[in-house]
C-alpha cells in the first residue's frame, strides 16, 4: 500500500527531485536485496549444495545495479534470467553442466524418476528462486517502510517510496507468474520439501554446534549429518507427495541413541563439559 504524502497545499513536487530521491532509494533497496540473498543462503532457507540459485540472486542485482545507473526501473526479476545466460554461456557454466548433468541424472539416488529429470530439477529451481525472490523484496520493503512510518521525510521522499514500492510490487508479481502458472501440486511438493530441506539445514548446524561444545562425540555427530545429507539427496530428486512415515522402531532407537550420546556428556568442575570414559 501506498504510503500517503503529507498536506501538500503549500507544497509543488519537482518531478526532477522525486526520480534523483527514487533513484538513490532504488540503489539501496538493491543493496538491501543483496544482503537478504546472503543471509537467506546463511540461514539454510536458501539451500546452500546449489549454489546457483544463490549466484544468480545476487548476480541479478549487481544486473539492476547496473540498470538503475542507467536511469532504469526496478526490474532484477529480468536480471535474474540475465544472470543465467551470462552463466551458461560467458563462464564456464555451460561446460561444467554438460560435463556433470548426465551424471546427476543417472547416478542412484534416492528418489523418483521424473523427481531427477531435467525438467522437473528446472522447475524446482524456477520455484526455488520465485520463492526467495518473493520473500527478498517483502522483508526489504518492510525494512524500507519502518524508514518513512511515524518519520516527516518530506513529500518528495515519500513520493519515490512509493514510486519503488510499485516497482517492487511490479517484480514479485512476475515472480508470482512461475508458481501461479506451474502445475499446482507440483509447486505444493517443491514448496513442502523446500521447507523440509531448511528444516534438516537447520538441525545439521545444531549438530555441529553440540559437536562442537563436546555434547555430541565427532563419531555420533558424523553418524547424524549422514543420515541429514541422505534425506536432503532423497527431497532434492523426489516429485512425490508422500513418503510415508519412519517406523515406531526406527524413531525409538533414532531417539534412544541421540538421548545416550547427550548423556554420556557430564560437566567438568569447571563448568565444561568431558566426555565420559
Amino acid at each position: 500500500t501506498d504510503l500517503s504524502p503529507p498536506e501538500r497545499n503549500e507544497t509543488i513536487l519537482s518531478s526532477d527531485e522525486v526520480s534523483l530521491r527514487a533513484y538513490e532509494i532504488r540503489l539501496i533497496f538493491i543493496d538491501a536485496l543483496r544482503f537478504e540473498y546472503n543471509e537467506q543462503s546463511k540461514k539454510g532457507e536458501i539451500d546452500g549444495r546449489e549454489g546457483l540459485i544463490h549466484h544468480l540472486l545476487v548476480q541479478s542485482t549487481d544486473f539492476a545495479t547496473d540498470a538503475a545507473n542507467r536511469g532504469e526501473p526496478l526490474n532484477d526479476w529480468e536480471t535474474l534470467f540475465i544472470a543465467e545466460q551470462k552463466y551458461l554461456h560467458f563462464t564456464f557454466g555451460r561446460a561444467i553442466q554438460t560435463l556433470f548433468s548426465p551424471y546427476l541424472v543417472l547416478k542412484k539416488f534416492e528418489g523418483d524418476d521424473r523427481g531427477r529429470s531435467r525438467e522437473y530439477r528446472r522447475l524446482r529451481r524456477d520455484v526455488h528462486l520465485a520463492l526467495a525472490f518473493i520473500c527478498a523484496h517483502q522483508h526489504v520493503q518492510a525494512r524500507i517502510k519502518k524508514e518513512f512510518v511515524g518519520k516527516d521525510p518530506g513529500a518528495d521522499s515519500l513520493a519515490a517510496y512509493n514510486v519503488i514500492l510499485r516497482e517492487s510490487n511490479n517484480e514479485i508479481k512476475k515472480a508470482e507468474k512461475v508458481l501461479e502458472s506451474s502445475e499446482e501440486n507440483d509447486v505444493r511438493v517443491i514448496i513442502s520439501h523446500l521447507l523440509c530441506i531448511i528444516l534438516l539445514n537447520k538441525r545439521a548446524r545444531h549438530i555441529e554446534g553440540l559437536s562442537a561444545v563436546g555434547f555430541l562425540t565427532n563419531r555420533d555427530a558424523h553418524h547424524y549429518l549422514e543420515e541429514i545429507e541422505r534425506a536432503l539427496d532423497h527431497l532434492r530428486r523426489c516429485s512425490s507427495a508422500s513418503h510415508g512415515e519412519m517406523s515406531q522402531e526406527d524413531k525409538n532407537d533414532s531417539l534412544r541413541r541421540f538421548v545416550a550420546s547427550i548423556d554420556s556428556s557430564v560437566p567438568a568442575n569447571d563448568g565444561s563439559l568431558v566426555r565420559e570414559e
